[in-house]
């Protein structure tokens, strides 16, 4: 399973529609972290999970679950949880959900850790993240455009 992952893009809206494009064939899932700053229903965000970010102003969901073969990924911006000072509410979150992964923004820090058993990561701003996940290990890919 591929998951690409975006995050805090602020209304960059053509990275989103090239990503799409170019990795329509590659990847299983789209994931957008909040603060797109887009409208739902444009041409850009088709095709992504997409959740709301403190700067989006439009009706996006505060979180969602995906299921997959994997496990359940749980997305969320992060902002209502208070990732600037730690994981606590958002594992408490990732418990509720049954996620086995958690991804999210807000801090436009790179970070990667493993709690509990639930994979949480934060993808940075404007950091395409292209994640694979089998059943034995996950291998971290990503890239940032400039």
């Amino acid at each position: 399973m591929k998951i690409l992952v975006v995050s805090d893009s602020h209304s960059k809206k053509n990275i989103l529609a090239d990503l799409r494009d170019k990795y329509s064939n590659e990847v299983d899932y789209f994931i957008h972290c909040g603060d797109s700053e887009l409208d739902p229903n444009s041409k850009w965000v088709s095709g992504y999970t997409i959740v709301e970010g403190n700067c989006d102003y439009y009706d996006y969901p505060e979180k969602e679950v995906v299921a997959t073969e994997e496990g359940n990924i749980l997305v969320t911006h992060g902002h209502l949880y208070g990732v600037n000072y730690g994981l606590d509410r958002l594992a408490l979150l990732a418990k509720q959900e049954n996620a086995k992964f958690v991804f999210y923004g807000h801090t436009h820090r790179l970070a990667v850790e493993y709690v509990d058993g639930t994979l949480f990561f934060e993808s940075r701003e404007c950091v395409v993240s292209t994640w694979r996940i089998s059943k034995t290990r996950w291998n971290l890919r990503y890239c940032i455009r400039k």
